[in-house]
C-alpha cells in the first residue's frame, strides 16, 4: 500500500464522498453507491516527478473521470 500518514478508518454506513466547486451539479454519493459504480483495474509502475517509483502497483476502483462525467458536469472554463 502506498500512502503518507495514517490511513483513516471509515464507517461505510455513514461515509459520503462530496463533489463541490466548479461543477454544474454538486452531489454526494454513499460508500455503497461508489462501490456499485463501474470499476477498472490498473497494473503497472507509478513514477513520481520527485524521482520515486512504486513498481508492480495494483489498483482497482472507479475512475475520477467516471464520477465527474456521470454526475458533476464540469463548468466550462472562462477565457
Amino acid at each position: 500500500m502506498l500512502h503518507i500518514g495514517d490511513v483513516p478508518n471509515i464507517d461505510p454506513k455513514t461515509y459520503r464522498l462530496a463533489f463541490t466547486g466548479a461543477i454544474e451539479n454538486p452531489f454526494e454519493i454513499t460508500y455503497d453507491e461508489l462501490r456499485a459504480m463501474p470499476s477498472v483495474e490498473f497494473r503497472g509502475d507509478i513514477h513520481c516527478v520527485t524521482r520515486w517509483s512504486k513498481k508492480a502497483t495494483y489498483w482497482r476502483g472507479t475512475l475520477f473521470r467516471t464520477l465527474v462525467e456521470r454526475h458533476a458536469r464540469c463548468r466550462p472554463q472562462r477565457t
